[in-house]
């Protein structure tokens, strides 16, 4: 109530205020060069002629300062925002404003005491904007007294009308705010003492429910009791057993680990040709790895050598055709021994490089031989014995005896012709090597 009073005081108040004429557009008669199309697109010029919107300064000045208050462009066809807009203060400054558009409409809020207001197009491709008209707002500088005056009283009217607005406003804020919590307190009031009768309810019978579970859990208490005193004794005995076989399962791992061991043995034993080849493998690559360095000095020295004597070779012939008084044949006794000694180089490094070169190629062609003895026996032994009804000891022998004929045959260039190897003759080794029958002729 009290504010509903406060609002109406005040709008009687503001009613009571004189208030002068309603503001019109500036009066055109104020405006320098009415003859101008320019200034013909101010609205109360009586033209309704629009102009092109091209790039350039649309300016009006003013036969005595007035306070301009806005300014409205109304165009057609322009996108986007780029009107510039500037005045000229009573004082000489310039000053530029920011323009907000308005769907068609351009508008630049000045308020300030001005001798000319001016504004630019922005530029534009491809299409042909229009000016229609230009509207500007203000009065003279003799008619701000008026309106100065009027807007205070009606600013001091509406201060003290929202004063004793905000003191009312504030006063039943606090009031509702009081309602709203004493409402509040007493809902929650209210459902805890329901929450409270509830439990109340529920606590007595949990209550008398877990006295009898108490009584039963004390008896079954004395059961667990002996249990647990039963089965103590009897995890001690399976602790005591699973140490034992765990030590048993122990021994047995080391006799597997054992025993896979000497199989492994047996089986490398049984193959054809065992690490030995491997390592004669890479005992040849080390071989030709250390030739190949060996060989790369005396190539060096090749190339060097006959680099030396080309480039002394091209030099002497450009001297010979330059230096017309050279004596060539004392030139020639003079490089004879140092040519004697290049070449005697070059054939030393030529033999010792050959030399490497030929190694290299014999050592890897001994390493092919044996590989391929090697696949080549193992291939032949694995698919002679297969689907054939032979034991363990059969099948050794003729694979040592295979075994030796192609090593044999490999060696003869390293061994004697008359070489016989001994070897016993326990497993009948003696039918592989030919001295003695062979498993067939024992059957």
């Amino acid at each position: 109530m009290a504010i509903q009073e406060a609002a109406e005081t005040g709008k009687a108040a503001v009613r009571g205020v004189p208030t002068p004429s309603p503001l019109p557009d500036l009066p055109f008669d104020l405006v320098l060069r009415p003859e101008r199309k320019s200034t013909r697109l101010l609205q109360n010029s009586g033209s309704t002629e629009a102009l092109g919107g091209r790039h350039k300064r649309f300016e009006y000045d003013f036969a005595e300062s007035i306070f301009a208050i806005k300014i409205v462009i109304d165009t057609t066809g322009y996108t986007g925002n780029g009107f510039e807009v500037g005045w000229c203060c009573v004082d000489g400054t310039e000053k530029t404003g920011n323009v907000v558009r308005d769907g068609n409409q351009f508008v630049c809020d000045i308020l300030d005491h001005v001798k000319s207001v001016f504004f630019t197009p922005p530029k534009t491709i491809l299409s042909d904007p229009l000016l229609n008209y230009v509207r500007l707002h203000g009065f003279k500088s003799s008619d701000v007294r008026a309106y100065l005056d009027y807007a205070l009283r009606v600013e001091k009217i509406a201060q003290d009308a929202i004063s004793e607005i905000e003191v009312a406003l504030a006063g039943a804020n606090a009031k509702i705010a009081q309602a709203e919590a004493l409402q509040a307190q007493r809902g929650t009031l209210s459902q805890d003492i329901a929450k409270f009768k509830t439990q109340s309810t529920s606590e007595q019978s949990r209550l008398k429910r877990l006295s009898t579970e108490y009584n039963e859990l004390i008896a079954k208490k004395g059961e667990i009791d002996r249990s647990i005193s039963d089965e103590s004794s009897r995890l001690d005995d399976l602790k005591n057993t699973v140490s034992k076989y765990s030590s048993t399962r122990n021994e047995l791992s080391k006799n597997i680990l054992s025993k896979r061991e000497s199989l492994s043995k047996l089986e490398a034993n049984i193959n054809l040709f065992p690490s030995e080849i491997a390592g004669f493998s890479e005992q040849g690559s080390k071989d030709i790895w250390l030739y190949s360095k060996l060989a790369v000095i005396p190539i060096i020295c090749i190339a060097v050598i006959l680099g030396l004597l080309i480039f002394g070779s091209a030099k002497l012939s450009t001297e010979i055709v330059y230096d017309k008084e050279l004596n060539i044949a004392a030139l020639i006794a003079s490089r004879a021994p140092y040519v004697m000694i290049c070449l005697g180089v070059l054939t030393t490094c030529y033999y010792l490089s050959r030399m490497f070169v030929l190694e290299i190629i014999r050592v890897n062609r001994q390493k092919l031989n044996l590989t391929k003895i090697s696949i080549i026996a193992k291939d032949i032994s694995y698919s002679i014995d297969h689907d054939l009804n032979l034991n363990d000891q059969e099948k050794y022998e003729y694979r040592l005896q295979l075994k030796m004929s192609l090593m044999t045959d490999h060696l003869k260039d390293y061994l004697s012709k008359d070489f016989t190897p001994t070897l016993p003759r326990s497993l009948g080794i003696g039918a592989a090597l030919g001295s003695g029958p062979t498993p067939s002729e024992k059957q």
